[in-house]
């Protein structure tokens, strides 16, 4: 190669430094891996992570994957696959850590993509392809520059979508950010996943239901503590500018007990700037929005996992959006606005089985406000910021799967869900503030709220794949809705099958 070919290719490698990945970057909260790593904590192993504070990077988990296999016995054909799965999704850092000493680098560049399409049938039949373009750079161990864009066509039948669209594909810009990072502090800017909790069907505080977060974050880390604090600008709406700060403080103060305690707060303006005492990681915000009379969206959040004999995992979040403390006016006769869950999860339960239960309940008007600042809803690029199925609702869910050989799982699974009228994009009702209700007879209302829509889904799965790079979902059900679109009497019943096909490249190079 010539001094100019040189140089050509030098200018195209800097000029496109954003479509590259690396070893370092964090792995997108719908990435198969969290599932597989939940599983296995039951079974002991990554334990030493934050256990309900995703993402994780790709370095973190191969780093704890060794140390993790020299202390623990492989115990079922289960988690023997999915080690082998990480392990072979992980290889290039796992082998970057075990030859580093010999052979150190001091920066990474890795080219990513992944290609797919989903095929759906219920009633009709629709076709779906998506694409993934990402990648990072990263320099010694410790700083990272992250990309990764997204197109998909399902998007084009979310009547909520807002973004991108590019020849009947719709899409975003999904991680963007520098990132320093050691063992013991993460500090980010830029736009990236925050996923906090446990839950499995949705998560109540903090998900990835909506978009990533432009967002400067910072995680402290040590043994028995982790402190995050993310501090983000959200989109515009009603033309006010929206910011949300949120923390969250996780202990593990016995062996395999892990307590995790947040907060956050919304609000915004239509001239609103980033307010300094709001994005104090260290202020009560139910107090700064008392004393200093600042009108924001609160909520106060707690979770907890317990592991038992390597065995279960039980897992529960609970939410605060409102209490009424007093019982004054009229006023104080609005009901609690609260969320809770609680959850199983067992590993090798019978017949090499492993499964988990999940019940959910948010009551109504839980991360909705009053009309005066619908700005201050929980809401993210119109998508909820917390629990897919938004407010006002009830689930149940239960799954159990088991990995016939390394190459073959099957599945099967039940969904309860009983939705209530209530919703977060629609308006806060007040009905305790009606002339025929008082002080006297008091205010109380059903969980769900109004006419409730009872959907009862049943479906088995079948997932294969060649290697961890080439992989395919099937999955086939029967759904049974009564009372839908909250009308009293109608009545819905639909097979329905989804085939899902992926593949995923990368390119990893050390210097």
């Amino acid at each position: 190669m010539n001094g100019i070919s040189k140089n050509v290719l030098i200018i195209v490698l800097f000029t496109f430094s954003g479509l590259f990945a690396q070893t370092y970057e964090t792995i997108p909260t719908t990435h198969w891996i969290y599932k597989s790593i939940e599983k296995l904590q039951v079974y002991g192993f990554f334990r030493s992570l934050d256990q309900g504070c995703q993402p994780y990077t790709r370095f973190q988990i191969a780093k704890v994957l060794l140390i993790d296999l020299e202390a623990n016995q492989i115990v079922s054909k289960s988690a023997e696959v999915e080690i082998n799965r990480i392990e072979k999704e992980l290889f290039p850092e796992i082998q970057y850590l075990q030859q580093r000493d010999i052979n150190p680098s001091e920066s990474s560049i890795k080219v990513g993509f992944t290609l797919g399409n989903t095929t759906k049938y219920k009633e009709d039949t629709k076709n779906y392809s998506f694409f993934r373009l990402n990648g990072a750079l990263s320099f010694y161990d410790n700083f990272t520059l992250r990309y990764s864009a997204y197109l998909d066509q399902r998007f084009k039948d979310d009547p909520y979508f807002t973004g991108y669209e590019w020849k009947g594909f719709q899409g975003y810009e999904e991680q963007m950010y520098i990132s320093y990072a050691t063992d013991f502090v993460d500090f980010k800017f830029g736009r990236d996943y925050v996923k906090w909790g446990y839950g499995k069907g949705g998560r109540l505080f903090i998900s990835d239901n909506s978009r990533p977060f432009d967002m400067i974050s910072l995680k402290l880390k040590s043994k028995y503590i982790s402190f995050q604090s993310m501090i983000s600008q959200l989109d515009k709406m009603y033309n006010a500018e929206r910011y949300l700060t949120a923390i969250r403080l996780e202990l593990n103060p016995f062996k395999n007990i892990y307590l995790g305690v947040g907060q956050s707060a919304l609000y915004g303006g239509e001239h609103q700037s980033l307010d300094f005492t709001l994005s104090n990681p260290l202020a009560f915000y139910s107090f700064t929005q008392d004393n200093d009379k600042k009108p924001l969206n609160g909520m106060i959040y707690f979770d907890a996992a317990w592991y038992f004999r390597k065995k279960y995992k039980f897992y529960s979040e609970f939410l605060i959006d409102d209490f009424q403390v007093d019982r004054d006016v009229k006023s104080d006769l609005e009901p609690n606005e609260l969320a809770f869950l609680v959850g199983i999860e067992g590993v090798n339960v019978f017949n090499a089985f492993d499964g988990w239960m999940e019940f959910t309940q948010v009551r109504n008007r839980t991360y909705n406000v009053p009309g005066q600042r619908p700005f201050e809803k929980f809401l993210h690029k119109n998508m909820p910021i917390a629990h897919p199925l938004e407010t006002d609702f009830q689930s149940l869910q239960c799954e159990a799967d088991r990995w016939l050989n390394s190459h073959f799982k099957f599945g099967l699974g039940y969904y309860l869900i009983r939705k209530g009228e209530g919703t977060i994009r629609g308006e806060f009702t007040e009905p305790w503030m009606e002339d025929d209700i008082t002080m006297e007879t008091g205010y109380t209302e059903k969980i769900p709220y109004g006419i409730v829509e009872t959907t009862n889904r049943f479906y088995t799965s079948f997932h294969y794949e060649y290697n961890v790079h080439l992989q395919s979902d099937f999955s086939i059900g029967y759904e049974i809705i009564d009372n839908l679109d909250h009308f009293n009497g109608n009545k819905s019943d639909n097979l329905f099958l989804n085939l899902n096909l992926y593949l995923a490249v990368d390119w990893l190079k050390h210097f």
